[in-house]
């Protein structure tokens, strides 16, 4: 019995850590990177290449991940000097590549002479997350989903998984208990506007609202606008303009 006690511990354990890192996919339309890899806990990280409003290039990817994790950062076929950033978190440099660890979820930033920053997404596991027969949950599967404007009611969910990208906006006017969360992404770029105050995210005067996980990829004004809100939480959301 005590054996199978150990046994059983091990195993367990062993699952466990293979959840530590969840790779997640490049959105729909996204191009894989040619300069840079990535390797989380030896395990191949997809890394995109896209563009912002105003022909803004970048590199980017995102991952799940909790406890202590080792990631290395390569560019391909070149030597020149690799500057993680922001520099307060003291991880190292390297030539070509560098290998460093984190015991956080973090957004960071490389730099290297000649190309776009390299942004890096670490964000942490999703929990109990919605599912897509809940009347209460507007769910945005895997795919590109074009549904325009989305306007959520008091106590509903917009999901956004992983793999999804949603060219649209969200609005919400006086709504209570309102989440939009997830890990795919809200590309507003070319669905916004300054001089009609269409933005990617507006909630006028909400209440008890939560945004969590999602990437958003918008225009060259105010994009996320919280008007009058009351108890409003933010947490881990990507925003590139």
């Amino acid at each position: 019995m005590k054996i199978y006690g150990f046994l059983t511990s091990v195993f367990i354990s062993s699952l466990a850590h293979a959840e530590l890192v969840r790779p997640l996919p490049l959105a729909p339309e996204d191009e894989a990177s040619t300069k840079f890899t990535l390797q989380v806990d030896g395990k191949d990280v997809p890394v995109a290449f896209g563009t912002s409003n105003g022909n803004q290039s970048f590199q980017h990817t995102f991952f799940e991940m909790k406890g202590n994790t080792a990631l290395k950062v390569a560019i391909k076929g070149a030597t020149s000097k690799l500057v993680v950033r922001p520099t307060r978190h003291q991880l190292a440099s390297g030539d070509g590549q560098t290998t460093f660890s984190i015991n956080e979820p973090l957004k960071l930033v490389v730099e290297t002479e000649g190309e776009r920053p390299f942004f890096i997404f670490a964000l942490p596991p999703e929990e109990n997350v919605p599912s897509p027969k809940d009347p209460n949950v507007i769910y945005f599967g895997p795919g590109l989903h074009e549904p325009g404007a989305i306007r959520p009611k008091s106590g509903q969910t917009v999901y956004l998984a992983a793999g999804a990208k949603v060219k649209g906006t969200i609005y919400t006017f006086e709504a209570d208990r309102v989440t939009v969360r997830g890990r795919g992404v809200l590309d507003a770029q070319k669905k916004t506007s300054a001089a009609k105050k269409i933005h990617a995210l507006l909630f006028e005067r909400p209440k008890n609202l939560k945004l969590e996980g999602i990437q958003v990829r918008a225009g060259n004004w105010w994009q996320c606008h919280f008007h009058l809100s009351d108890h409003i939480r933010v947490d881990h959301v990507q925003m590139m303009s």
